[in-house]
């Protein structure tokens, strides 16, 4: 599918896709911090980021939600943030180079990112499952009937994924 290309409702123009896959590079909290409050108490290292307020550090960690496109074979994949208790992150990191970590038990949380495409969902509930090491982790939104954890129980149709490529393509415009 991602090879196809469409034509795009937005602008009009060809564009190859749509990509089955998105990626936030950062919690939203680390946006809206500026480059002076990120240095001085902020952390973004890989898929690891702690932001400190008010002296109380918040515990973010990067994992995958997974969206099954219903008429296609390939699932769109999200890569977000979840936001975790201090002492959960500290757990799931000490087994972060274990052989075993995807035998861990599930992790609460809640999302970080609002996700392009789908109306805000910054806090809704999450788990988050380990995965094998060099994998990140999966994302399980819990249940609720926001739009993004109804497309990740029941799965969007390909149209629904050019939508949302023309969104993520054209977020003030579309």
């Amino acid at each position: 599918m991602s090879g196809e290309g469409f034509t795009c409702s937005v602008c009009g123009s060809q564009h190859a896709g749509p990509p089955t896959a998105y990626e936030s590079t950062a919690p939203q909290a680390w946006f809206a911090l500026s480059e002076k409050e990120r240095a001085e108490r902020a952390r973004l290292d890989g898929d690891i980021a702690v932001i400190t307020e008010a002296g109380v550090p918040r515990a973010f960690l990067r994992g995958t939600i997974e969206i099954p496109v219903v008429d296609t074979p390939d699932p769109l994949l999200v890569t977000v943030w979840i936001e975790l208790g201090v002492t959960d992150l500290r757990d799931v990191l000490a087994s972060w180079n274990d052989t075993d970590r995807a035998d861990l038990p599930p992790v609460l949380g809640v999302l970080a990112n609002d996700v392009l495409g789908f109306p805000p969902s910054v806090g809704l509930g999450a788990v988050l499952h380990a995965q094998a090491v060099g994998t990140r982790p999966k994302i399980e939104l819990t249940p609720d009937q926001h739009p993004l954890v109804v497309a990740q129980r029941d799965g969007i149709s390909s149209d629904r994924l050019r939508e949302i490529a023309e969104q993520v393509a054209h977020p003030a415009r579309a």
